[in-house]
């Protein structure tokens, strides 16, 4: 039968063991609730990660609306002053034209005049 002292002893270590153990379980259940607060921060850090990448794409997308906008726009007037001065460079063909058939009508008329003396 063991003596008073080694029964003392187991029941210091016994005591000991349990308190180790149960200190151990709570910093196991203190590390798993940091991990899971750690998780829900990353989880709402991901969120608004996600939530600027949107709004930098909207923004993105709008400036790009926007230029795409002033070219057309751009584009609209450059074709609209090419469209007119085509118009002018024709009236002027055509007027030219005009000038070279009056000037043939009237050399005609003039010859046929002279033709008519003799």
């Amino acid at each position: 039968k063991p003596c008073c002292h080694h029964v003392q002893r187991h029941r210091l270590e016994s005591s000991t063991y349990a308190e180790k153990t149960i200190t151990e379980i709570a910093e196991k259940k203190n590390l798993e609730l940091e991990l899971k607060r750690c998780r829900e921060v990353l989880i709402e850090h991901e969120k608004s990660v996600k939530v600027a990448k949107d709004e930098v794409e909207d923004v993105q997308q709008r400036r790009l609306d926007t230029l795409i906008e002033r070219d057309t726009e751009k584009n609209k007037r450059l074709q609209a002053e090419a469209n007119l001065e085509n118009e002018k460079i024709r009236s002027m063909q055509l007027m030219l034209e005009n000038k070279r058939l009056e000037e043939a009508n009237e050399k005609l008329r003039s010859d046929n005049n002279v033709k008519h003396m003799e």
